[in-house]
């Protein structure tokens, strides 16, 4: 089971990729699976860094070379999915989501099964995990040219250039016409500027 929640609200909607990294034998010693095998990584002896390490390479080598996606899980309205998975290691990615002024990018991380079970030293096939993330609030500029030239309106020029300056720089440039009702939308903005 994966949960992916800001304190308790669900971040609902978000699809997760899940990527089948390793198979297991009954010792719990992995093999690379055929897509990942050509991949100079090291599965063995990692701890809580090199795992995470390993999840965000691995996620880099799955974009490049668009791997293909083992499932894709959708969270529920209860900020979750349960999804059932043989042994092995897997690489689970979720998507971006904006969610009102909020953008959250889960961190891709790494789920072994079974589990290991330390109370009374037996495998846990009944895996959860909560997703790590990281949240950035959503600036959003908007530019709208309005006339005050009644009476003029055939004088009006075809376009008038905006710029957007960030930190005293340009950081986009737009042209406003009748095309867009003279209005433009940045989105998603760099925040602190």
């Amino acid at each position: 089971t994966v949960s992916f929640k800001d304190g308790t609200t669900p971040i609902a909607g978000t699809n997760f990729d899940i990527y089948k990294v390793a198979d297991t034998d009954e010792y719990a010693k992995m093999t690379l699976t055929s897509q990942f095998s050509s991949y100079p990584v090291d599965i063995d002896g990692l701890d809580q860094k090199g795992w995470q390490e390993l999840a965000t390479t691995l996620n880099g080598y799955a974009k490049r070379d668009n791997l293909a996606v083992f499932k894709t899980e959708i969270i529920d309205g209860n900020g979750e999915f349960t999804v059932t998975l043989q042994p092995g290691l897997y690489l689970v990615v979720g998507e971006r989501k904006v969610v009102g002024e909020h953008a959250y990018s889960p961190v891709p991380f790494m789920i072994f099964l079974p589990g290991s079970n330390t109370t009374d030293n037996t495998w846990d096939y009944n895996v959860a995990a909560d997703v790590k993330y990281t949240e950035k609030e959503i600036v959003t500029l908007k530019a709208l040219k309005i006339w005050d030239d009644n009476g003029f309106e055939a004088q009006r020029p075809k376009s008038v250039t905006v710029q957007l300056l960030c930190d005293g720089k340009v950081y986009d440039t737009q042209e406003l016409s009748e095309e867009n009702l003279w209005r433009y939308t940045w989105k998603d903005l760099p925040e602190g500027h």
